[in-house]
């Protein structure tokens, strides 16, 4: 399946996302993102539908595969709660505070060049030097 906007989307297999492992993976830019579609019986209760998408803001496809599966696990768990009696604001708040804890894995880890990348070259000298 292809993923253009601009020509800055590419196919799954360019981006190397496996269907299987990678659901609900694109890569823009060579960033990942979290792209998935609401479905069509709770389309008029989720202002995000049709179509999901929020940028991952990592090239690391392992940390992408951590975070895509705690917005996943938050818009399950966000769907099912609209589909039973809660009420749709108290869903809403649960799944803002879902949100908030997967953006909070978000700086638990980075990889090595990230870090690098993050902080200039005298400060990485003098971060290694006791």
């Amino acid at each position: 399946m292809d993923h253009i906007l601009g020509g800055k989307w590419t196919t799954r297999e360019d981006a190397g996302i496996d269907s299987g492992n990678d659901r609900y993976l694109t890569r823009r830019n060579g960033v990942y993102c979290y792209k998935r579609r609401v479905p069509t019986l709770l389309s008029d209760l989720d202002d995000r539908a049709p179509i999901i998408r929020t940028s991952l803001k990592t090239c690391d496809l392992a940390k992408a595969r951590v975070l895509r599966d705690g917005y996943e696990r938050a818009d399950d768990d966000f769907w099912g709660a609209l589909l039973t009696s809660d009420s749709a604001e108290a869903a809403r708040q649960r799944y803002q505070l879902a949100v908030r804890r997967v953006a909070a894995l978000g700086f638990t880890y980075q990889t090595t060049m990230e870090s690098c990348m993050a902080r200039p070259a005298p400060s990485l000298l003098t971060a290694c030097v006791p």
